[in-house]
C-alpha cells in the first residue's frame, strides 16, 4: 500500500535514513521542514524572514500499525505532549519527500529547497523572456466572453479603482440618459475585480450613465421625485424594470427605469493586513505575501498574466490544516477562450475544460457552445460533489 515506485537511481538509500536537508511544501512555498541532527524542524518563510514553528525529535521505526492493519516502516515524530505523529514514508528521493499521515490518509509532499542563487537566476531568465510582452489582462481588457450560460469580462489591473464602499444604490432614472455598456466598465462599488463573472441575461441589462454632470437618482418615477443620490458619468447600472410610458426630456425620448448600481462578482485582487492590522490593497501579490496564519483563511493569487494566458489560484486552509485549492486558467486561441477549472481537496481532484466565445458571436454559435458546456459542467459538478462528500465523511471519522 505504501510502496515506492521511484526509479532506483533516484533513491537516496534502500533503507530510509533521512539526511540533513531543507524541504519546501509543494502546495505552499511558505512552509517547510528542516532535518538536522536527528531533529524535525517545521518553519515558515515570509520574504527574507523565517520563523521556526516547532522542533521535535524523530525516529524511523517499523511495526504493525493498527489504523491501517499493516506492518510498515514509518516516520515517528515525538511532540511536546509526548504524542507521536506517525507518517508512512511514500517516497524519499533526491526530488521528493512524500509522507502520508497515518489515521487520516492525507498526503503531504516536499521538494528540496533551491539555493537562493538558483532561484534568482531562474527569476531573471523568466523576466528576460517576458520583457516587452503585453500582459493578458492588458491585451484583453474589457473583452466579454460567454459559454452560453454565463459571461466573463477581464479588466487590466491598472484600471481598477478599489473602494471600501459596500452600499448599493437603487432608484429611478430617465433611460434617455443611459447608454448600453459596450466597452469600459465603471463600478460604483469596486471591490477589485479583475475577472468579472455574471449571467448572460444580466449583461443585456447593464447600461452606463451618459450625462457628463452625472444623473440624479430619484425615489420614485417622476420629475418631482426626491433625488436620493447622484451617479457620476460612466457609472454602470443594472435596469430592473421600465414603466413603459414614453416621454421626452431635452430632446431625448425615453421612459422611467428602475435601476440599481451594478454589483458583479468574480475574482478580486488580494487584500491582506499590514503590520498595523489595516487592510492593504495590492495588484499582483507575490507568493510570499499570500501566506495567512489562520485557519479557514486563504489567498487568491495571479500566477501567470502574460500574452494569451492567465492563471489564478485560490487556496483555503481549513481547521484541519488541509489546503483546499481552486485553480482557473484561461487561454485565448483562434478567437476562443478555453477555461480550465480545477478543484482539489485531500480526498481528490477534478477538472473541466470549457469553451467561451465572444459575446458578440452569432446566437446559433453561442447555443452550440452552450449545449456542449452544459454536459461538461454536469459531469464536473457531480464528481466534485462526490469528492466533497468523501472529504466530509473522512473528517467525521477523524
Amino acid at each position: 500500500m505504501f510502496s515506492c515506485n521511484s526509479k532506483k537511481d533516484k533513491k537516496i538509500s534502500k533503507k530510509t535514513e533521512f539526511k540533513n536537508g531543507r524541504w519546501i511544501s509543494t502546495t505552499d512555498s511558505t512552509e517547510g521542514i528542516e532535518i538536522k541532527n536527528g531533529k524535525w524542524i517545521w518553519f515558515n518563510k515570509k520574504g527574507e524572514t523565517e520563523s521556526i514553528v516547532s522542533i521535535y525529535d524523530f525516529k524511523i521505526l517499523r511495526g504493525y500499525i493498527k489504523e491501517i492493519e499493516a506492518e510498515l516502516e514509518y516516520l515517528a515524530i515525538i511532540t511536546d505532549r509526548s504524542d507521536t505523529l506517525k507518517y508512512a514514508i511514500l517516497e524519499y528521493s533526491n526530488e521528493l519527500l512524500s509522507l502520508s499521515y497515518i489515521g487520516r490518509g492525507n498526503t503531504i509532499n516536499y521538494a528540496p529547497e533551491k539555493e537562493k542563487e538558483e532561484e534568482e537566476e531562474k527569476e531573471a531568465t523568466e523576466k528576460d523572456s517576458q520583457k516587452g510582452q503585453e500582459s493578458f489582462l492588458e491585451k484583453y481588457n474589457n473583452t466579454i466572453w460567454t459559454d452560453g450560460i454565463s459571461t466573463i469580462r477581464f479588466r487590466k489591473l491598472s484600471s481598477i479603482k478599489y473602494t471600501k464602499l459596500t452600499k448599493q444604490i437603487k432608484g429611478y432614472v430617465f433611460d434617455g440618459f443611459l447608454k448600453k455598456n459596450s466597452d469600459n466598465i465603471k463600478l460604483y462599488i469596486d471591490q477589485g475585480y479583475f475577472i468579472i463573472k455574471d449571467n448572460i441575461e444580466t449583461i443585456k441589462n447593464i447600461y452606463d450613465i451618459n450625462t457628463v454632470n452625472g444623473l440624479g437618482l430619484r425615489e420614485y418615477p417622476s420629475m418631482v421625485g426626491k433625488i436620493v443620490d447622484t451617479l457620476d458619468y460612466g457609472i454602470s447600472v443594472k435596469i430592473l424594470n421600465k414603466t413603459g410610458e414614453f416621454f421626452e426630456i431635452d430632446g431625448k425620448k425615453g421612459q422611467w427605469a428602475e435601476i440599481e448600481t451594478y454589483n458583479p462578482y468574480g475574482h478580486r485582487q488580494h487584500l491582506f493586513p499590514d503590520n498595523d492590522g489595516r487592510a492593504v490593497f495590492v495588484n499582483e501579490v507575490s507568493e510570499l505575501d499570500t501566506y495567512l496564519e489562520c485557519h479557514m483563511c486563504g489567498y487568491k493569487k495571479i500566477t501567470q498574466n502574460i500574452g494569451d494566458i492567465l492563471s489564478v489560484i485560490d487556496n483555503v486552509r481549513n481547521d484541519f490544516g488541509d489546503i483546499e485549492s481552486s485553480k482557473n486558467s484561461f487561454l485565448i486561441n483562434n478567437n476562443e477562450l478555453i477555461h480550465t477549472q480545477e478543484q482539489e481537496n485531500p480526498a481528490g481532484k477534478v477538472s473541466v475544460k470549457s469553451r467561451f466565445v465572444p459575446l458578440s458571436s452569432n446566437s446559433i454559435y453561442i447555443e452550440e457552445v452552450k449545449k456542449e458546456n452544459k454536459i461538461k459542467y454536469k459531469l464536473f459538478n457531480d464528481e466534485w460533489q462526490r469528492i466533497r462528500n468523501e472529504y466530509a465523511l473522512m473528517l467525521d471519522n477523524y
